[in-house]
């Protein structure tokens, strides 16, 4: 399937998820690192606000997620739920629940931390939640459509390869 026409499907799913007599459609998208998710979320937003009046945003699991210099310290990763404030995460997308904005600072993963330009998300009538987290248990029950990102082991590997080399400084 061309990524367009996957574009176009699930942004007609999302719609048909969609009703006006909640304040907000939540969309979480997860899956291994570097598979696309922010990329699709991006493509399902640009596509969905250009068809549609429907106000959509991201909130990207990333932006709870502790240093990398911290996670090495500690000797877990960013798969592991304890690298990631959990709490944090559901208190904002519960003050965006319920029709309140939120702010954050995203995750630079080139720096390995949080930056210090401050986003603020508004109310929104679809919210995408964007990251390995985002199927987290405390997350689940609210979420009216699930999006699993997945590739084949080396696939996978390659694509991790080129954005830890390109995106995140890594060099091996």
């Amino acid at each position: 399937m061309q990524n367009n026409e996957t574009v176009n499907q699930l942004s007609k799913l999302i719609l048909q998820k969609y009703s006006s007599s909640k304040l907000l459609t939540l969309v979480a998208i997860s899956g291994a690192a570097a598979l696309g998710k922010t990329t699709l979320a991006v493509a399902l937003k640009n596509n969905i606000t250009i068809n549609t009046e429907k106000i959509i945003d991201i909130l990207p699991t990333d932006a709870f997620l502790m240093s990398r210099n911290e996670r090495n310290f500690r000797k877990i990763s960013g798969y592991d739920p304890r690298a990631t404030n959990i709490d944090k995460l559901c208190e904002s997308v519960g003050c965006l629940l319920e029709g309140n904005s939120v702010s954050f600072y995203p995750y630079d993963h080139y720096a390995g931390n949080t930056t210090r330009q401050l986003v603020t998300l508004m109310s929104s009538d679809i919210l995408i939640l964007d990251g390995i987290h985002s199927f987290h248990s405390k997350l689940r029950g609210l979420m009216d459509l699930k999006i699993f990102l997945d590739a084949k082991r080396d696939v996978a590997i390659k694509l991790r390869s080129i954005i830890d080399t390109n995106q995140r400084g890594y060099s091996y």
